[in-house]
Parts: structure tokens; sequence; C-alpha cells
């Protein structure tokens, strides 16, 4: 989904595409939390909320997770650097590319 010109991806399938399985991946739908654990670092993201947690430190961002189809989609961008990956946009293809750096 692309909005405002930023790309939001459902968090799960970005966790498997940088190597998560099902349990580094766990959805609260009590505070509509994300939380990613992988490879010694957790990252928690909050639906409409302006900031991340990031091993613990909070981090801001400038823009929000949202709520589409009762999934959590998170910005690409603040995902893939998170995790250390290589993140960049293929304007032709409307393709998002993660990579680990």
């Amino acid at each position: 989904m692309i909005l405002d010109g930023r790309t939001y991806l459902p968090g799960r399938y970005m966790g498997y595409a940088t190597g998560m399985n099902s349990a580094d991946i766990v959805r609260n739908p009590v505070d509509s939390t994300a939380a990613f654990n992988y490879d010694a670092h957790t990252v928690i993201f909050t639906r409409g909320g302006s900031t991340c947690m990031e091993d613990g430190v909070l981090r801001r961002m400038d823009v929000a997770p949202i709520d589409a189809s009762g999934r959590i989609r998170v910005p690409a961008r603040y995902f893939g650097d998170a995790f250390g990956c290589r993140v960049s946009c293929d304007q032709s293809t409307r393709e998002v590319l993660l990579s680990r750096k």
C-alpha cells in the first residue's frame, strides 16, 4: 500500500522476507502492537504511533504504522533500517526490495 508517497507493507511478510519465522513475530491486538525479534534485535511498532521501540530505545518516525484489513502495515523504510537491511524501490514495477547488508 502506498500512501502519501510512503510504502506500507504487512509486517509479517517483511519479517518472512528478511528471514524471520512465525515465532519471531508477535502481534498483540489488545495494544495494537507488532513485535519483531530477530538476530538479537527486538523492534516494536504500534498502530498509529509516531515512534517505534528498537532494542528498548524509542525512535521517532515521520509516519505511523496503519491498520488495513485487520493487519498492521508498517513503513518499509523503518522496518528495513531497524534490521540493518538495504531498502530500495523499483518505481517501474512498484516493488520494494529488502536485502540484508
